[in-house]
């Protein structure tokens, strides 16, 4: 009898039958067609002719809105309801009113974001101002450091100037031996001329840091040494004038500064077969104000030859007077008689340098005052 046909789609395999593996796939695709047996979806848009499609009801999703998007959802779907309209339109619906919502959402935000710009832009500006600060800080101690070493190579050319000065000014009243002591000499020789321009030297460079008020007010005592003087006025202006007596002869003047104290000793031999006499004069040394480089000495007490002290007693008795400091440095002081009353005004040091008092530095002032025999 004739073989039994089945629709139009071909005779179904039997499951005992052995084909190829051309055959399987065929017999496969052919199965998925006839039975139409649910094949996970793929990613694929395009579905080859002939294929059969399945199609799933999707169920719906729920969308969240906005808040602001709730009573117009609501409106839309009780006018649908009332007027008939379809589920297309109230589902467009509730999308525009979302999207408004976002809209407005975003707005806000770029409001927000632009404030924020704002903010951000302003810190940076401020940053920026911090780092220009910064940056001139640091050009500025860059020029302070620059003037603080231009500084300190003038101190060192100023300082070096001030001791080739005084070395050639002791070089010519103290001079040493080959041996390196100094020369006993009762007369010496030099020009006037050259001796005034030295001073004047020391006068015009001036000590910006260790001047009158340091040496004067300072806790360290510093003492000096008389190297010439250009007047016995000058000498009996400041000591006691004592070398004036007969068969006396003056030896040295040392100089003691510090702690607003003046400490002047005198050093005088005595022709014969006699020791020298030391006269010490002790008293405060002061600035007044508004004096400048004057120097007010008032002597309260002095030290005879004999060791004997004796005091001023009251104000009358106290010894008084002032000197001009023309110079004034750890190495060397350039004083003056001050102008008297009556007199012109005219070189400070006066005619030859009648007025002026030169002391350089001693390290050594009680080796000798022993080398003198009045220790």
């Amino acid at each position: 009898c004739a073989p039994r046909r089945v629709a139009s789609f071909g005779v179904v395999p039997s499951p005992t039958s052995h084909t190829s593996s051309t055959s399987d796939s065929a017999n496969q695709s052919s199965f998925t067609a006839l039975y139409g047996r649910a094949i996970k979806r793929g990613a694929l848009k395009d579905i080859s002719p002939g294929s059969v499609t399945k199609s799933s009801t999707n169920k719906s999703k729920k969308k969240k809105s906005a808040p602001t998007s709730v009573a117009s959802s609501a409106s839309t779907s009780s006018a649908s309801r009332a007027g008939g309209v379809s589920s297309k339109l109230s589902q467009w619906a509730e999308v525009a009113g979302a999207d408004g919502a976002s809209n407005t959402g975003s707005s806000e935000s770029v409001e927000l974001s632009s404030d924020k710009d704002g903010e951000t832009a302003g810190a940076f500006r401020e940053k920026k101002g911090g780092n220009d600060a910064k940056k001139a800080a640091a050009a500025g101690g860059r020029g302070r450091k620059s003037r603080q070493a231009e500084r300190r190579a003038e101190e060192s050319a100023r300082a070096y100037l001030v001791e080739n000065t005084v070395d050639d000014l002791l070089d010519i009243f103290d001079p040493l031996d080959e041996e390196g002591k100094s020369k006993k000499q009762r007369k010496v020789e030099y020009d006037m001329t050259y001796v005034l321009d030295k001073i004047q030297t020391l006068i015009d460079n001036p000590n910006p840091n260790t001047g009158l008020r340091v040496l004067t007010a300072g806790q360290k005592l510093r003492d000096y040494r008389m190297v010439w003087a250009g007047s016995d006025d000058a000498i009996c202006h400041l000591g006691t004038g004592l070398h004036n007596v007969p068969l006396a002869r003056l030896e040295e003047i040392f100089l003691t500064l510090g702690k607003k104290r003046i400490e002047v000793k005198e050093v005088i031999r005595i022709l014969g077969p006699f020791p020298n006499v030391r006269n010490t004069l002790k008293g405060d040394a002061t600035i007044p104000k508004n004096a400048g480089s004057r120097l007010h000495v008032e002597y309260d007490s002095m030290i005879d030859g004999t060791g004997k002290q004796i005091q001023a007693g009251s104000q009358d008795n106290a010894r008084a007077l002032d000197l001009d400091i023309l110079f004034a440095d750890e190495s060397a002081i350039v004083c003056a008689i001050p102008r008297q009353d009556g007199e012109e005004e005219g070189n400070a040091m006066g005619e030859n340098g009648y007025k002026v008092l030169f002391f350089s530095a001693e390290e050594a002032m009680n080796v000798k005052l022993e080398m003198l025999r009045v220790a």
